[in-house]
């Protein structure tokens, strides 16, 4: 059987659009270097941003190694529009690739136009156990808007809904330095918002077990959120934007229009029918869990066939092999 060595490469002082040239040169560099120390048969490579990828893809036909695509939605050009200027790589790529992991099936359709493999795949449940099932509401409920104020999210939206549910308790996750000031200076002046700042992994999900509710929200019909996953792996109630995708992955969900008024509504109907929620919490947690198991033997299969097809063991030159050894 295979092992699984992950690898990330980040540079938590470079975040600014205008640093990205630079982060992404030196992103590069690191990545060419782990690869030729480490000289792994397969790879499963995140894209976009591409450069990473076509990397790896070059190493794979260099050392008759394979790769396998995680090709988020920008991948395709329906979201940041950078992205757009490079799809004829990430068409390329896919052709390549031993298969292209998607959120959804529009997209696996659009992997098998270009003549790749698609292989559907959603997130893992997360590292703890879901909590005990809420007796009965607080006096105050918690909401928390799941966010990372990215631009598909309806942050305009976010601030009038969160403003207009003062009977709850509303946490916004997110880095505070990436939200628009007005709504920064709108959001602070509730007394009943908080917002949480970036959340390392533990901190969040603690958040989410204290949450009586969570909402997800984005205007990308491709999305499918990683805060819905771990929102329902811990048994909470969901309201999420109304697209097929969402309704595809999460149902039963209460599903909203693109208004503040929708929001507010969905989380109303989910507070005033907590009882119902709260008992079919664990079968959602169930749907996703089997989805998953199943999701994850594909992998595995995926990684076996690429496994089989690369060589055992990749060629390099020993000068080039004592240069990144040092």
């Amino acid at each position: 059987m295979f092992e699984v060595e992950p690898k990330i490469i980040s540079f938590p002082g470079l975040t600014s659009r205008w640093s990205a040239p630079v982060r992404y040169l030196l992103s590069i560099w690191l990545t060419l270097g782990w690869l030729l120390r480490e000289r792994p048969r397969v790879v499963i490579v995140c894209c976009p941003p591409p450069f990473a990828s076509a990397l790896v893809a070059i190493y794979a036909r260099l050392h008759d190694a394979s790769f396998i695509l995680d090709a988020h939605p920008g991948a395709f050009g329906h979201r940041d529009k950078v992205w757009n200027l490079f799809v004829p790589l990430q068409k390329a790529l896919v052709i390549r690739a031993t298969a292209t992991m998607v959120t959804e099936p529009v997209l696996g359709a659009e992997v098998q136009q270009w003549g790749g493999r698609p292989l559907i795949f959603h997130e893992a449940p997360p590292p703890l156990p879901p909590p005990r099932p809420r007796q009965a509401l607080a006096a105050r409920p918690k909401v928390v808007f799941a966010t990372i104020f990215d631009p598909d999210e309806p942050l305009d939206v976010i601030t009038d809904a969160a403003s207009n549910l003062a009977e709850c308790d509303v946490a916004i996750t997110g880095d505070v330095s990436r939200l628009d000031q007005e709504y920064r200076r709108r959001l602070l002046a509730e007394p009943h918002v908080q917002l949480t700042g970036w959340l390392d992994q533990q901190d969040y999900l603690a958040l989410i077990v204290s949450a009586d509710l969570v909402v997800a929200l984005t205007r990308d019909p491709h999305s499918v959120m990683r805060s819905a996953f771990e929102a329902i792996y811990l048994e909470r109630p969901t309201v999420l934007s109304d697209t097929d995708t969402l309704r595809a992955s999460f149902s039963p969900s209460v599903f909203v229009d693109g208004s503040s008024d929708g929001v507010v509504s969905g989380v109303r109907t989910v507070l005033a029918e907590y009882d119902q929620w709260v008992a079919q919490a664990g079968t959602r947690h169930e749907i996703l869990i089997d989805r998953w198991e199943s999701q994850r033997e594909a992998l595995k299969a995926a990684i076996s066939e690429a496994e089989r097809s690369s060589s055992k063991e990749a060629y390099l030159p020993r000068p080039v092999q004592r240069w990144f050894r040092r």
